[in-house]
């Protein structure tokens, strides 16, 4: 059965690149645009390889979070990896040759200071159709770094005022970056300008990072990231939900596991984690009673394999075309 889950996850990987590769009128995959006869077929080969490789880790290994984290951040030392090139000079390694900020609230940002282009707002839209939040825990470029900070064994902090703070701030944070955006862009400021604004925007982001460092749960991604709050709100539209059912034995493993700051004892009781759930499923592994899984809106079949093709074929997908 995982044979045959493991080709099919292969040959849709492989299609999905294939289709980019031939129809799209920029090369995306990057051997493609050195070897134009062959080399986008070579890298949707490799990558479809890849891909069914790390799916089938998914389905069968014991420590599910540690293939999660290490693939995620994989794929974001690769994407920074091409930024840095592209930035000593070689364009290609750039998603147009033109070069924009590697934060992800510029992707709904961007296209509002610039007045246009919408392919990064229309490749999260998709995103959180078939996956929903999972963008945060599988596909954004920094997030996995987020996660790494919040993991290190250190003493909780008692800065209970940022712990607080609700995670639907996000929303107020994202209104205000549009507002400015269009502002800067009713003024005319030129794009010079724009950078001293983006710094302090990254001046903050660090400081959330260092919060999630001192609180041991992701606190830039729960609490500061604009669009961590999209992927959360507008994820309902997605039809994948994590339950609880009433095996559970209220041991506390998950509370413990989660750096989304998505369960507590309370949650953990009405059976459903709170909107900071991202669909990880970090949890799932350590739930000895096998209480927690994934499913279909209000259905009662359980869909995990289902959900970690579509998520690993995204991620893989991402990881050939996704660059600055």
């Amino acid at each position: 059965m995982i044979s045959r889950l493991v080709s099919l996850q292969f040959f849709l990987t492989f299609g999905v690149l294939i289709f980019l590769n031939y129809f799209l009128e920029i090369k995306l995959l990057l051997l493609a645009r050195f070897f134009p006869k062959y080399g986008g077929e070579v890298e949707a080969f490799f990558l479809a390889l890849y891909g069914a490789y790390i799916f089938q880790k998914m389905l069968t290994s014991p420590s599910r979070s540690k293939v999660r984290l290490r693939i995620w951040t994989v794929f974001s030392v690769i994407f920074f990896l091409q930024l840095l090139v592209g930035l000593i000079g070689i364009e290609s390694f750039l998603q147009t040759g033109k070069l924009h900020w590697p934060i992800p609230a510029y992707i709904v940002v961007g296209p509002v200071f610039r007045g246009g282009g919408l392919f990064m707002v229309f490749l999260l839209l998709s995103t959180i159709v078939l996956v929903g939040p999972a963008w945060c825990s599988f596909l954004c470029y920094i997030g996995s770094w987020d996660q790494h900070l919040a993991q290190i064994q250190f003493r909780r902090s008692r800065l209970s005022f940022f712990a607080s703070l609700s995670s639907f701030g996000r929303g107020y944070i994202l209104l205000g970056v549009i507002f400015v955006a269009l502002l800067f862009n009713w003024m005319q400021i030129s794009y010079f300008f724009t950078i001293y604004a983006s710094l302090f925007f990254i001046a903050i982001s660090l400081f959330a990072f260092y919060l999630s460092y001192r609180k041991r749960f992701m606190f830039h991604c729960t609490r500061f990231c604009p669009i961590g709050f999209l992927t959360n709100l507008f994820g309902r539209v997605n039809p994948f939900r994590m339950r609880i059912d009433d095996s559970c034995t209220l041991c506390g493993h998950c509370v413990a596991k989660c750096r989304y700051d998505a369960l507590n004892m309370e949650r953990v009781k009405n059976k459903h984690p709170s909107i900071t759930c991202t669909l990880c499923a970090d949890c799932l592994e350590v739930c000895d009673s096998k209480s927690i899984s994934f499913y279909l809106w209000s259905g009662n079949k359980k869909v995990e394999k289902i959900f970690f093709m579509l998520v690993i074929s995204l991620h893989v997908v991402f990881l050939g075309v996704a660059r600055i």
